[in-house]
């Protein structure tokens, strides 16, 4: 995800997998990690839970590069880490065969 490589619509059809690059919830949005991780209402409860775990870790509220790990804090960076790849996993946006964070 973090170098733009996923299974998500705006990906796909880039590569001519799909024919549309919309998210299946909202036909007017393209089908991004951004959508997916900071708007899209299908996952609205996984996102309150991820942004209130994430308000103990870090105090604004974050954009696409703290979620994928771009901050220089790397016990944080970890942390959010972990937190993504589980709203990721409730949400079945990742591919079940995807490791653990650190192994």
């Amino acid at each position: 995800m973090r170098i733009g490589h996923t299974c998500l619509n705006a990906h796909l059809h880039r590569l001519g997998m799909t024919d549309s690059l919309h998210c299946s919830w909202c036909p007017t949005q393209p089908d991004t990690p951004e959508h997916l991780l900071l708007h899209c209402p299908r996952h609205h409860s996984h996102r309150v839970a991820i942004l209130h775990s994430l308000s103990a870790i870090q105090p604004h509220r974050p954009i696409l590069t703290d979620l994928l790990g771009g901050c220089t804090n790397t016990t944080q960076a970890f942390k959010t880490l972990n937190l993504t790849r589980t709203f990721l996993q409730k949400t079945k946006s990742t591919p079940p065969h995807t490791a653990p964070l650190g192994h």
